[in-house]
């Protein structure tokens, strides 16, 4: 991953932190029943581990078994009869490049909590275009897990300081968390015809957290009432 796809998704990952949990689906007039086939891109996942203390260092082994295991069950989050595609690139440049693109593109839905309005740049519409994709459906989570023995050690602290503090100020350590986002960029319209992020306190890397999670996103878009 370069430096500057980092960057971003640090930004991305700030904001959310001063965000929702989780954002209530953003629609478009795009409704699900035209959409036939789409390409898909999965972003690289991006855990962290918690060693010692609070302290959180990017995993890029858990980074790793974390995507693989969001691209092996994406396929049950849609309809059986939505044909998927993966997008295929060049080379890692080009997809380096549609990445950064995408990434400041979901910086701007969540600082904004809008997609109506938002026109997809030029690269990503010149990507599609050349690739003949008229939808594309992108995945990524990002989260963190803790070592075994690391959460137990963290509460006895928070309990110390709640003792301290004469329960003035309680710290609350979460075990894991889990960040799940889906969106489909719609090139015809030049936009985004939906987008969801679901944050739940779930371990990142166990499949069955994935796969509910990408489920309860798209559902969202692909059921029968939004039809």
């Amino acid at each position: 991953m370069t430096k500057s796809i980092t960057t971003l998704f640090l930004i991305f990952t700030a904001i959310n932190l001063i965000s929702c949990g989780t954002t209530a689906g953003l629609y478009s007039k795009r409704k699900a029943i035209e959409i036939d086939s789409a390409s898909v891109f999965h972003l690289p996942s991006m855990i962290s581990v918690i060693g010692k203390g609070n302290i959180q260092e990017m995993n890029i082994a858990f980074s790793d078994s974390a995507t693989n295991l969001r691209k092996a069950n994406f396929k049950e989050a849609v309809p059986a009869s939505l044909i998927l595609s993966e997008i295929k690139f060049i080379n890692k440049s080009e997809e380096n490049i549609l990445s950064e693109s995408l990434f400041k593109l979901m910086n701007t839905v969540e600082t904004t909590k809008k997609i109506k309005g938002i026109t997809l740049d030029d690269t990503i519409i010149d990507f599609m275009q050349s690739k003949k994709i008229k939808y594309a459906i992108i995945t990524i989570n990002y989260g963190f897990t803790r070592e075994a023995g690391n959460f137990g050690k963290q509460v006895a602290k928070n309990l110390g300081v709640s003792i301290l503090t004469l329960g003035m100020f309680v710290p609350i350590s979460l075990k894991a968390v889990t960040t799940s986002i889906c969106y489909v960029l719609d090139a015809e319209n030049r936009g985004i015809a939906f987008y969801k992020r679901n944050t739940a306190d779930l371990e990142p890397l166990k499949e069955k957290n994935i796969k509910n999670q990408n489920s309860k996103i798209m559902d969202g878009y692909f059921n029968p009432t939004n039809k």
